[in-house]
């Protein structure tokens, strides 16, 4: 159990058995009305015991034990609102290959560090006390996006490095944050998605989303947004064109339904498509060129006709970022 700073919140974990087989983390709620809030949290494939409860730098930190078939026993980690939702939960087996068993305890520390103690045990060493420093991202961004050029080709189980900035929401719209990583593709809804870390936002805070691909024309959020108070904060860019701020995205296909991609063939990242472009594509095409290049706008490992026309047909159209 836990309080707020100001005593006024009472918080505390345990567990919660959804039915005969699944069991989850219990997250509780109540102020000094006694106006209670009970949520049962689900870790999906996964059972999950909350064992220890702290509030720090105006979030909660649960800590607690884990288990799956395929897994094994793992401590779980998470941040949290006060009203439960979900920052960011990581699965730990570091110095820990049995979980927590008993008397664990998570305590804050500076900055993004936060410290969870406890009782394992493992047939090695037999019991042990753990003590377990992690340096806890501050929020999890999920972005959903398609790009025009891998679409072309149903590249199934497409991955690429994208970068997503957030920039504020008033004018000159400064960078906040930025993240990199490798996008998933879901095969099902045929779109990408990338998950971007962030370190210097708030729960509060409103951002433009800027999406960045090595040879896609940047793409800005529709509005700046308060992306970081929800329970999963997500944006999606490719179920609407007016997602993006002009509309500035391409109806790739309407079966089953409508799915909006970013525009391939800026080779040369100068924020437009132009001549300029479909001569570095031409010239590569001409030279047989193949490999993790720019001008592979389709990015199947070879530039050719497919990837001329594609910027070809983007140039004539004045493609260009648009951004407030």
């Amino acid at each position: 159990m836990t309080l707020n700073p100001s005593k006024t919140l009472i918080f505390a974990t345990g567990i919660d058995r959804f039915s005969a087989t699944e069991i989850g983390e219990a997250f509780i709620r109540s102020d000094t009305s006694i106006n209670d809030i009970y949520y049962s949290i689900p870790h999906y494939g996964m059972n999950a015991e909350g064992k220890s409860i702290a509030w720090h730098d105006n979030y909660l930190y649960v800590a607690g034990n884990s288990y799956s078939q395929s897994e094994g026993k793992k401590l779980f980690v998470a941040r949290r609102t006060e009203f439960g939702n979900e920052i960011f939960t990581k699965y730990l087996d570091e110095n820990s290959p049995s979980g927590m068993t008993s008397n664990s305890g998570v305590t804050g520390g500076k900055g993004n560090n936060f410290y969870v103690a406890g009782n394992t045990y493992d047939s090695t060493s037999g019991n042990n006390i753990t003590t377990l420093k992690y340096s806890f991202p501050y929020f999890r961004l999920t972005t959903q996006y398609s790009l025009e050029g891998p679409q072309s080709a149903f590249p199934i189980g497409f991955q690429d490095t994208v970068k997503v900035y957030l920039r504020s929401a008033a004018p000159p719209y400064n960078l906040v944050d930025s993240s990199k990583g490798v996008n998933e593709y879901s095969s099902f809804l045929e779109f990408m998605y990338v998950y971007s870390y962030f370190n210097n936002v708030t729960a509060s805070g409103s951002y433009y989303v800027v999406l960045k691909h090595r040879n896609s024309i940047e793409t800005w959020s529709r509005q700046p947004k308060q992306l970081f108070n929800a329970v999963i904060p997500s944006y999606a860019f490719n179920d609407s064109a007016s997602k993006a701020y002009g509309n500035n995205q391409k109806l790739l296909t309407t079966n089953p339904f409508p799915l909006y991609g970013i525009y391939s063939g800026d080779v040369n990242q100068d924020g437009g498509i132009d001549l300029t472009d479909v001569t570095l594509i031409y010239n590569s095409a001409n030279n047989f060129v193949t490999g993790y290049v720019a001008a592979d706008v389709t990015c199947n490992n070879s530039v050719d006709l497919t990837d001329i026309t594609i910027a070809y047909n983007n140039s004539v159209g004045f493609v260009s970022t648009k951004r407030p």
